[in-house]
């Protein structure tokens, strides 16, 4: 699957003229916390929910707060993609076509419904993101040290991050209560870069939807 195919529809890039009201509904709306800032069809940056959300609603200086962002082209794997969206900790990214003219975006939650319905399965699980240094990779002990938590592995892959000496780790388990397998892998010095589960994702849109409604005072 390549970047282009995977574009959300609907989401609204920002410009430096954008109300911060409005960006902020703008991600609610889509369950997302960053929106591409375009001026004239070009990526200049990304807008994050963080950096915004307690500026005052109309007299603040919307361009002090991009913060740079490197867009995929609409013809990069669906693994480069994960990597880079992941290793960055975001929640969008912009997309451009060979000319270098924004196109959409995709989501972290397009990415992660394409993982669980193309690379296993149906069974509900959870999906772990680790990183570990190169040389320190190994499958069998992460499987291991899943295995004897009394779970297994449904499926994986590896993409490297762009650094070039780390490497991410993906991995779907066929548990749920995963807490244990986490601190397991603390352990280890395997760092756990993000986790998916349905409660947490659930958690985390409730959330944030009730943060942006006492912000907007509704």
């Amino acid at each position: 699957m390549i970047a282009k195919n995977l574009i959300a529809k609907n989401i609204k890039a920002v410009n430096k003229n954008a109300d911060i009201k409005d960006i902020l509904e703008e991600m609610e709306r889509h369950h997302i916390y960053h929106l591409p800032l375009v001026e004239k069809n070009k990526v200049i940056g990304i807008i994050s929910e963080e950096k915004i959300k307690d500026l005052n609603l109309h007299r603040e200086d919307l361009p002090k707060y991009i913060e740079e962002v490197r867009p995929v082209n609409e013809k990069e794997y669906f693994f480069q993609i994960w990597s880079q969206m992941i290793s960055n900790q975001l929640s969008c990214i912009p997309v451009i076509d060979d000319n270098e003219n924004y196109i959409g975006s995709i989501t972290q939650e397009e990415l992660v419904n394409y993982y669980t319905s193309s690379f296993n399965y149906t069974e509900p699980g959870s999906i772990i993101i680790l990183s570990t240094k190169k040389q320190k990779y190994s499958l069998a002990k992460i499987a291991q040290i899943v295995e004897e938590e009394h779970c297994v592995i449904l499926s994986s892959f590896l993409t490297e991050k762009f650094n070039e000496e780390d490497v991410l780790i993906t991995i779907k388990v066929n548990c749920m209560d995963i807490e244990s397998i986490l601190n397991s892998f603390y352990r280890f010095e395997i760092d756990v870069e993000v986790v998916f589960t349905d409660k947490e994702y659930s958690d985390i849109m409730k959330e944030r939807y009730h943060g942006l409604m006492n912000y907007l005072n509704v």
